[in-house]
């Protein structure tokens, strides 16, 4: 049953209580001390309407700010609210990869360094993969049992390695065996993820190894992942 369907409660009400319980349920002292924040939105009413929510990346992710919108003046309103001092402290916000988060964070915070959060990229990275494997079944779909095979192989390439059933894995030993470029494309994605995982000092090294390695891997998803990923730098 629906949380709004038991009360008879409109999902515009259940808008203004989520953002009336992040503004009362946490302490005053929320929008104190923030340094590098993350901003995205979150939808509801079958992703109809839409909800801006800030975090502190300092404080593992806790939600300090919320309020109905999607557009750059929903988020202005979060900096007009931290203040002209506050916001000059901060340092950088993570973003997805529309332009109105990146267009008030460039006018209200424009010291702050804007970053790319990695779901958004890594998700351009699984995309890519995917291409990758679509373009492997066209090439193959004369032979059913080939194709077949290769659809099969989608869950495996784009499962967290840590997460995969050893059937899957048997599908990776046998694809990097049979199928290279396929396999080339999953460890590039791959890679990408790791650059995500390595701390301050090595990151910037890696992320440099991985765009030169996508760029000269002549496989067009790849390449073409590596200029937009480029750009997002």
């Amino acid at each position: 049953m629906g949380c709004t369907t038991a009360p008879r409660c409109s999902w515009e009400s259940v808008a203004g209580i989520v953002v009336r319980v992040v503004a009362e349920a946490v302490d005053d002292a929320r929008l104190e001390a923030l340094y590098r924040i993350g901003v995205d939105e979150i939808s509801y009413r079958s992703q109809h309407r839409y909800l801006t929510i800030v975090a502190d990346h300092d404080r593992d992710g806790a939600v300090v700010w919320a309020k109905e919108g999607k557009d750059a003046k929903t988020l202005e309103a979060f900096y007009e609210e931290l203040g002209e001092e506050r916001t000059k402290a901060l340092e950088a916000v993570s973003l997805d990869m529309g332009g109105a988060y990146a267009k008030a964070t460039r006018t209200k915070a424009p010291q702050a360094a804007q970053c790319i959060d990695p779901f958004h990229v890594v998700k351009l990275a699984n995309q890519a993969v995917d291409k990758c494997r679509r373009w492997a079944w066209a090439r193959y779909r004369l032979s059913p049992g080939h194709a077949t095979w290769i659809e099969r192989t989608r869950w495996a390439l784009l499962k967290d390695p840590n997460k995969l059933k050893p059937s899957q894995r048997e599908i990776l030993e046998e694809l990097k065996a049979q199928h290279g470029a396929l396999y080339r494309a999953y460890l590039i994605e791959e890679a990408l993820r790791d650059v995500y995982r390595a701390g301050p000092a090595e990151a910037s090294e890696r992320l440099d190894a991985w765009l030169a390695w996508a760029c000269r891997s002549r496989i067009p998803a790849m390449v073409q992942l590596s200029q937009t990923s480029t750009l997002l730098n």
